[in-house]
């Protein structure tokens, strides 16, 4: 035999000899390192950046169309309810007034002759020169009179609330849209009134994937003033445009913040957990984890989820129970194996 036939029958029985490592059973003829799967206390300060927002704001927004005449508040200053904001006028709210009180005016002018003709009417039946049924007439044309003085009144006043805008409830006067001067039409938002003592927090965060945020406790930081504490009650459904998540911090330790004010801070996280050694986990191609349980057969791949990572460790958050014996070396072998006997090609 030459040379050349030894060498090719030498890598022909090594290939020979390679083969029952990946298509045998569970009791592979490698021998992993395993360790009993162990408990960590896993800590973790995830940064966030947010804002202060209003949960109670009370929109002002113009009744009708005018000029802002004057601004009676500062930006950010406290309010009362009843308070005087801000005042319309302009030419077209002049003229709108000055139609109002003439209806008002003429209107004055019917009840007036209404009740001269009701007392002529009276004077008249006593006397027998009318009947009771003009009587009751003038009577009904008195009473639609009245009526429409009172709606041309209470159109008056109406128009005099709406040009004079007040504060609807407490707060500070804040998110003022509009300037001296500047014609807005009826419906135009012109400022908010919020509540200082109700209002969260909107913050974005970036967590490892799977994490569960909410009625975690988080730590909040602002330019000026002590650190405060909050806890994350909302988590949103939709990621923000950076691929960050967006998450509600609320609690007591927020009154007293100013909406608007730019904070940040640390979400805490300190659990006891199981836990493995990264290198006793396997991962498929769709990104599923993978430990092997040692049994009196071999090695049995269970399906696990992971959470957060520290000093070499993952944290398994449900697959395992606690007793079980890893492997903590050779996974990948192990992973491949299992995937040789479920979906090797017959010969």
């Amino acid at each position: 035999m030459n040379r050349g036939s030894l060498s090719l029958f030498g890598v022909l029985f090594s290939v020979l000899i390679a083969i029952p490592v990946f298509a045998g059973d569970a009791s592979t003829s490698f021998k992993p390192n395993t360790m009993l799967v162990g408990s960590h206390r896993f800590s973790l300060a995830l940064p966030w950046f947010g804002r202060v927002e209003a949960t109670s704001a009370a929109i002002i927004s113009a009744r009708v169309n005018g000029r802002i005449t004057k601004i009676h508040q500062r930006d950010e200053s406290d309010v009362h309810q009843g308070d005087l904001l801000m005042e319309l006028g302009g030419m077209e709210v002049d003229a709108r007034r000055a139609n109002l009180i003439e209806q008002v005016n003429l209107a004055s002018r019917i009840v007036q002759t209404a009740r001269q003709n009701l007392a002529i009417r009276q004077q008249m039946l006593g006397e027998h020169l009318s009947s009771r049924e003009l009587l009751n007439a003038t009577r009904q044309a008195l009473a639609r009179a009245q009526s429409q003085l009172s709606a041309a009144r209470q159109a008056l006043a109406t128009f005099k609330a709406a040009i004079r805008i007040k504060a609807p409830e407490n707060g500070v006067f804040t998110a003022r849209r509009v300037y001296r001067g500047q014609y807005v039409t009826a419906g135009a938002v012109l400022a908010r009134v919020v509540n200082p003592h109700l209002v969260r927090i909107r913050a974005s965060l970036f967590p490892p994937p799977g994490m569960k945020l909410a009625g975690l406790a988080a730590i909040i930081r602002s330019s000026n003033g002590p650190d405060r504490q909050g806890v994350v009650s909302r988590v949103m459904p939709k990621s923000t445009a950076e691929g960050g998540v967006q998450v509600w911090i609320e609690g007591d330790g927020l009154k007293g913040m100013a909406p608007g004010m730019q904070v940040s801070g640390e979400i805490s996280i300190r659990r006891q957990s199981l836990a493995v050694p990264s290198r006793a986990i396997a991962r498929d191609d769709q990104g599923r984890a993978y430990v092997f349980v040692k049994t009196d057969q071999g090695y049995h791949k269970q399906g696990v989820e992971t959470g957060l990572h520290e000093h070499g460790l993952v944290e398994i958050t449900s697959g395992l129970k606690g007793k079980e014996r890893v492997a903590v070396d050779n996974v990948y072998e192990l992973l491949f194996q299992d995937f040789s006997k479920v979906y090797r090609v017959p010969d």
